[in-house]
């Protein structure tokens, strides 16, 4: 046990009334009035009726976001394979003009030189 010195314990107790006003009414939070015994039943009800809502909404939305998912990842799928064809089709190209870019560039030297 660690010892504690005497400041550390600053705070007084609270002194609670022997009837506080609250304690003499009923707590109706929950309970309808007329049928007391039925209030937490009430409230489960209210859940799982909340709860079903909210999982239908979740279900729906999740839904509609795979579709999108899909439909985004399909238009990247065909992008890439476009790019890909450009790509392949623009280095057929640079090897077809290699010779002609080698020969300008030793014309340019002995122009140049």
């Amino acid at each position: 046990m660690i010892d504690k010195e005497p400041y550390e314990l600053v705070q007084e107790p609270v002194k609670l009334p022997d009837d506080p006003k609250t304690w003499d009414s009923s707590y109706t939070g929950v309970a309808d009035p007329k049928k007391p015994k039925s209030g937490v039943i009430n409230v489960l009800k209210a859940v799982a009726s909340d709860f079903a809502t909210m999982e239908a909404d979740t279900r729906a939305q999740e839904e509609t976001d795979q579709k999108a998912y899909d439909e985004e990842m399909s238009s990247s799928e065909i992008e890439k394979a476009r790019r890909a064809k450009e790509n392949e089709m623009k280095s057929q190209e640079k090897k077809k003009d290699g010779g002609k870019d080698g020969a300008a560039k030793k014309v340019k030297k002995t122009l140049f030189c």
